[in-house]
């Protein structure tokens, strides 16, 4: 009966800890997809769209518009890092792609 009763005391501490590291690794998934989708298309506009025009996400990359790659996860996740911005509490990621190839994140 103790053991149990310290099994469901433990599974009580440990089961948010492990769901929340599990949505801290899906927004990063996320995010890291994300960002790397809008480095290859900001790198082809800077190349003045040298080569095959990069796709994902539903987004097709060209250099006369800014295109924004986006991306959820499940959950609310905290402290995540996207770029320069860092969540106060985010289940989404905007990266977007400007026409000169800067990029800039918002986490909401």
């Amino acid at each position: 009966m103790i053991v149990v009763a310290i099994v469901g005391i433990l599974s009580a501490v440990a089961l948010p800890n492990f769901l929340g590291a599990r949505n801290a690794a899906a927004a990063g998934a996320v995010i890291g997809e994300i960002v790397g989708l809008a480095k290859e298309c900001a790198t082809f506009k800077a190349s003045g769209e040298v080569g095959i025009a990069p796709t994902g996400g539903g987004v097709t990359c060209t250099n006369n518009t800014g295109q924004t790659y986006s991306g959820t996860w499940g959950g609310t996740v905290s402290g995540i890092r996207c770029l320069a911005a860092t969540s106060a509490g985010a289940s989404r990621a905007q990266v977007g792609v400007a026409t000169d190839g800067g990029l800039t994140c918002t986490l909401s």
